[in-house]
């Protein structure tokens, strides 16, 4: 257990300085990190997305009531520094009005939290955090919070097991609890959340809407004989919050499949930290063995689906739509990828593409919490922030903010100058600063941008 492990740890490092003589640093360092659970299981494994894309803030509570505050920076990274003997608890911060669901650590005795006894010299890592999604659920205080995992049961024994992912999104599902649906997506995952209930939820049950059955069939198991549809939640201890977890098999013989394109700005065939998904003219498709060249099932801005696919070798295939594009657009991948399909398999692959030719914008709106006018650490991005450049004449291109927060992505562009504004961020005042911003972008080149708007 990690309690015992640290113990131990803090009584071997000070027999350590009493032996040696020497004298101890001014306080202890506390390091860790925050990671997004892409399955909600508590354990951090492939399905996971990598780096922090979530942005809570860690609080260290002394037993005197005295608290610390910190953020993790955009690798999920944290670190308190000089922090003196004594006992604290270290948590996610919870906000009036808002949880976060957090899924880990769970083998601590208080969940999702750590107990401390520091003497004041250790350097403690590892104290790591795992939360659902990008965002808190907003609750009323005296209600509740619900979120509902639909995931592949690889194994069919009804459990959330390691590497048992959510779905991507299937299209036309929605998850009820207690008569209310939601199709709240967690990102583009099958995690749906309720928010603002008046009563803990009592039983949960996916809703097919037009959902293709033969895709994906209900495959949680509440007793020997067989399966059901509705589970009841559990409660997440020390919270107002609730998860159910239903598991789902695909049809007999069949598979999914997901292809993604990326903008790969440093043209070197990976998907690098930022690089976002490309919207631009290209085209998936796919084909198994000797069969007929297939289009995706479902189409989201740079991700290509395809659902209830036989199993067997599979090839999929990037075209760059070139006669159809403004642009040179140029794989950076090999346009071509082989797959052997198996069985009940959620299969994922990337192409990336570059522009050369084109210039890109990309830019940030955050919460300018201390009204200083210029966007500083800590202030949280605005996931409902629209820009727009005037990009020549009457004509006008605007990008939105992801659901993750992440820059809205302009372009591509001629090379030259452009102006830029905000028009709309969510109901905030103006923003900083309160005039059009003149732009100017190279071939070749993206430019990145950050905008504070006041609260």
């Amino acid at each position: 257990m990690r309690p015992l492990a640290i113990v131990i740890g803090l009584l071997l490092a000070g027999a350590a300085l009493a032996c040696s003589g020497r004298v101890p640093p001014p306080g202890a360092t506390l390091s860790g990190s925050v990671w997004v659970d892409g399955n909600a299981n508590g354990i951090r494994d492939k399905c996971d997305p990598p780096g922090a894309d979530a942005s809570p803030r860690l609080e260290l509570r002394g037993a005197d009531g005295q608290t610390f505050e910190t953020k993790a920076d955009k690798n999920g990274r944290f670190t308190f520094l000089d922090v003196a003997a004594g006992k604290y608890t270290l948590g996610v911060r919870q906000s009036p009005g808002f949880q976060w669901p957090v899924t880990a650590p769970r083998d601590t005795e208080t969940f999702g939290t750590y107990g401390l006894q520091l003497l004041g010299y250790e350097k403690l890592d590892g104290l790591d955090f795992g939360v659902v999604g990008h965002e808190p659920l907003k609750i009323y205080p005296d209600g509740y919070g619900l979120f509902v995992i639909l995931f592949n049961d690889h194994d069919l024994d009804g459990e959330l097991g390691v590497d048992e992912c959510a779905l991507r999104g299937p299209e036309g599902m929605t998850a009820s609890a207690d008569g209310e649906e939601s199709s709240s997506f967690v990102g583009q995952l099958a995690i749906y959340k309720f928010e603002d209930l008046r009563e803990p939820p009592r039983e949960v049950k996916p809703a097919y809407q037009d959902w293709d059955l033969n895709s994906f069939l209900v495959a949680t198991r509440l007793d020997p004989s067989g399966c059901a549809e509705e589970v009841t939640p559990a409660a997440v201890p020390g919270s107002r919050l609730f998860q159910a977890a239903i598991g789902m098999r695909m049809a007999q013989g069949t598979a999914s499949l997901s292809a993604s394109v990326f903008l790969d700005s440093d043209e070197d065939g990976v998907r690098d930290e930022g690089e976002p998904d490309s919207y631009l003219p290209v085209s998936v498709t796919g084909r198994c063995e000797d069969g007929p060249r297939m289009a995706p099932s479902v189409f989201e801005i740079g991700v290509y689906r395809f659902t209830n696919i036989p199993t067997g070798r599979w090839w999929v295939r990037l075209d760059t739509l070139q006669p159809y594009a403004e642009f040179e657009i140029y794989p950076t991948t090999p346009e071509v990828v082989e797959i052997d399909v198996q069985e009940h398999s959620d299969i994922a692959v990337e192409f990336g593409v570059s522009y050369p030719d084109a210039a890109f914008i990309r830019v940030l709106v955050v919460s300018d919490d201390n009204l200083n006018g210029e966007p500083d650490p800590g202030e949280d991005p605005l996931r409902d922030a629209v820009i727009c450049v005037n990009t020549g004449g009457d004509s006008v291109a605007c990008g939105g903010a992801s659901p993750e927060g992440s820059p809205a992505l302009l372009g591509p562009f001629q090379p030259g100058s452009y102006t830029l504004w905000v028009s709309g961020f969510g109901g905030r005042s103006t923003p900083f600063p309160d005039v059009d911003l003149a732009v100017t972008v190279g071939e070749g080149e993206m430019i990145s941008l950050t905008i504070a708007v006041a609260p």
